[in-house]
């Protein structure tokens, strides 16, 4: 075998994806919107409209949630287009082997049980949509190993399935849930006062949108994109405002139509609204959005695995079918995951894309892959770079809201303050260390 089917079978782990092998802007666009949006996305309006927040307070949060998410994916995402390289290549050339290593350990982590969490939504949905004896967590444990299957075909297998099957599914059936919501709420609605302030409503909408929609390794997925800035911005806008402005929104409208109380009934009459009497059609349309989500997190989390240590890619599949099935029975047990998730996952990789992006766009612009791989394990350690994550990372954790006393520090869009945080301290030392050759490494020059 030459070496380009070799790197093709192998999903290019260890080399830049050729241009032969790129996908166009549709292509990319449906593989985002199954990424972006699904039946969380939903629900969620079902909480905010709980929550008090009026429609224009809702779209108003989803909105500026949205711009902010936008630039961060445009850097993300057109960093994989210009570049080709995997996400754990590019963290080699920047943060050093070792560093590179300790990121691959903990985004592992995170996908493995976004993964897991999955599996136990489809449990759950197909427990309220069929009556059956099974129990959760068997039923969660087979949808960790039925949603692994597209993997053994590397990129093309995930990619293929949202393409032809579940972007489609889900578009048609949100637009008609939207159109139906959107036609029996009367226009009244508009001047129907919030209860807080727009503040609040800006923390608590910008927790779940950019927790939910972003994933840190995006040039793991768009560095099969044609590395063009407009045709990776198209998509990225059109699918960001499906996903996290009329998903919600529809849900937002849903939850005052039906007026519910719960989510295990906004589940109920999101489905019963949406299909009627057919609860196969909705078994169909909601496990095909999760199996596609559970594709790229399992899709992610091989990646990071290969950055450890290189396996056999199909065999590397199956053995976590078996071991994500096991954490999917566990996940069944703990209600709160899903929040805790959202807020580690809004700050631990998104950190490391922005001093990528910082380093390649604004320390080294105007280059290509070229000059990125022969940086790539020439150093241990970046401590500059490392430096900068860690500061990241403490900055999120105390506004995160998640650790007992720091409640008051968890205002506004917090995720923001750590990408700052990353990306201010990164350019400081970096110019620091630019002006002092002596005290610079060898990926740092």
């Amino acid at each position: 075998m030459d070496n380009g089917k070799q790197a093709a079978r192998d999903d290019f782990a260890v080399s830049a994806v050729p241009f032969s092998s790129r996908y166009s802007p549709t292509s990319m666009g449906l593989l985002w919107i199954t990424m972006v949006s699904g039946f969380p996305s939903v629900l969620v309006g079902f909480e905010w409209h709980k929550a008090g927040f009026s429609l224009v307070q809702v779209l108003l949060g989803a909105f500026v949630s949205c711009l902010i998410l936008l630039a961060y994916f445009l850097a993300a995402s057109h960093l994989g287009a210009s570049t080709g390289l995997n996400f754990a290549l590019l963290t080699r050339a920047v943060f050093g082997k070792r560093g590179s290593q300790i990121i691959s350990v903990l985004q592992t982590f995170l996908f493995l049980v976004w993964y897991a969490m999955i599996a136990g939504f489809v449990a759950v949905e197909i427990k309220g949509l069929f009556p059956t004896t099974y129990s959760t967590q068997l039923i969660a444990a087979i949808a960790a190993i039925l949603m692994a299957a597209n993997n053994l075909f590397g990129f093309a297998g995930v990619a293929n399935f949202a393409k032809y099957l579940a972007a489609p599914v889900l578009i048609l059936w949100i637009f008609s849930l939207f159109i139906k919501t959107s036609t029996m709420t009367p226009t009244s609605v508009w001047y129907e006062p919030g209860s807080g302030s727009f503040a609040g409503s800006l923390s608590m909408i910008s927790s779940f949108v950019i927790g939910y929609s972003v994933w840190g390794n995006e040039p793991d997925f768009w560095r099969f994109a044609k590395p063009n800035l407009i045709t990776t911005a198209i998509p990225l806008v059109v699918t960001i405002l499906i996903g996290q402005i009329i998903f919600p929104v529809s849900g937002w409208m849903l939850s005052r139509l039906v007026n519910v109380s719960d989510m295990a009934t906004a589940t109920n009459a999101v489905t019963a609204f949406s299909f009627g009497g057919l609860p196969l059609i909705a078994a169909l349309v909601l496990t095909a959005s999760y199996f596609a989500a559970g594709d790229a997190n399992l899709y992610g989390s091989i990646n990071s695995i290969e950055n450890l240590y290189m396996f056999n890619r199909r065999r590397l599949v199956v053995s976590m079918m078996i071991f994500t099935s096991v954490i999917a029975v566990v996940l069944t047990f703990h209600g709160k995951a899903f929040e805790v998730l959202s807020s580690f996952n809004s700050i631990v990789l998104p950190c490391v894309t922005i001093i990528l992006a910082a380093e390649y766009f604004l320390i080294r612009p105007k280059k290509t892959h070229t000059d990125l791989l022969p940086l790539i394990g020439q150093s241990s350690i970046c401590w500059s770079a490392m430096i900068a994550l860690i500061l990241g990372w403490s900055v999120g954790l105390l506004t995160a809201g998640v650790i007992h006393g720091t409640e008051s520090l968890h205002v506004g869009v917090w995720p923001l303050y750590a990408w700052f945080t990353s990306l201010v301290s990164y350019l400081l030392i970096r110019r620091y260390l630019r002006s002092n050759p002596a005290t610079s490494g060898p990926s740092i020059n």
